[in-house]
């Protein structure tokens, strides 16, 4: 099942956030979400590239809105490496800034993190202050 989750309204283009559940594989007893994203410039979604966590306070604290341009670079810190691939013949990829592609990342999975929607009655707080699944729960009627 997919489906079309969240548009990021941008100054230039829009980025829209889809999402699948993966029931073969459960986290927590929920099934596993895969995130998908495009612009508003081609609608072609791909695949969301998993938050860089060496500069998620740095991305947290960026106060600017979000342009569409998936490319641009917001820090300008290499997130990667260059990898040299002949020395000899000068063939080398650079290192890869931090875009805005790895902002948006950071800020789909860190709301997916921090907010959950369940129905209510099934899972209970125990004494011991534990979340746990309510085995009485059958269902919503």
């Amino acid at each position: 099942m997919i489906k079309v989750q969240v548009i990021y309204i941008g100054t230039v283009k829009d980025y829209y956030i889809a999402y699948s559940l993966d029931y073969s594989k459960k986290t927590h007893g929920f099934p596993s979400k895969h995130f998908y994203w495009c612009s508003s410039s081609n609608f072609i979604f791909a695949t969301l590239p998993a938050p860089l966590e060496k500069f998620a306070k740095e991305l947290t604290e960026l106060n600017v809105f979000f342009t569409g341009e998936h490319d641009r670079v917001v820090l300008d810190t290499p997130a990667s490496a260059s990898v040299v691939i002949d020395e000899d013949q000068g063939i080398i990829i650079p290192a890869k800034n931090v875009t805005e592609l790895n902002r948006l990342s950071q800020v789909v999975h860190s709301i997916e993190l921090n907010c959950a929607v369940v129905p209510k009655g099934s899972y209970k707080f125990t004494p011991l202050k534990e979340t746990i699944k309510n085995e009485a729960f059958r269902g919503l009627n």
